[in-house]
């Protein structure tokens, strides 16, 4: 919490060295003392530290150590939809369009329903100049959010 609250204040670099500190005393997953409810709560954390270490570089752009921390936390949690979109806009902070549409596409493929990913995804089709992908994904995401109650 002392981290994020550091993250907050714009402290980057405190906010990273707490995750440091966090990272070498947490228990390790793959200790064979843990039931299945602690090891989930460990993750649990594991994945909330390496999102906040992973912003917090991302705030000092330092793109490749922003990208390490995510990915640490995708290792631990592939289902963790948000970890997608931010390894994405890492990805397009750096240029890299074909890797953010990579990751925005395995998201939208993971949460179908989401209108945010089609949405996301038409832009950066747009971006590539490639409109008629583009206005699929625009499609679909007026479609999904027409679905909506």
């Amino acid at each position: 919490d002392l981290a994020k609250l550091e993250l907050w204040h714009k402290n980057n670099d405190q906010s990273i060295e707490l995750v440091d500190q966090a990272l070498k005393v947490a228990t390790p997953i793959d200790s064979p003392y843990l039931n299945s409810l602690h090891k989930r709560d460990i993750e649990t954390e594991l994945v909330s530290l390496y999102e906040i270490q992973g912003i917090a570089y991302r705030y000092k752009k330092n793109y490749t150590l922003a990208l390490k921390a995510y990915e640490k936390a995708q290792a631990i949690d592939p289902y963790y939809l948000t970890l997608y979109k931010e390894i994405a806009d890492i990805y397009y902070l750096k240029g890299d369009i074909d890797s953010a549409l990579k990751y925005n596409l395995h998201a939208f493929e993971l949460n179908p329903h989401d209108a945010n990913w089609p949405a996301a995804i038409s832009l950066l089709y747009r971006e590539k100049k490639d409109l008629a992908k583009a206005e699929v994904y625009d499609r679909l995401a007026r479609e999904i959010n027409s679905a909506k109650p």
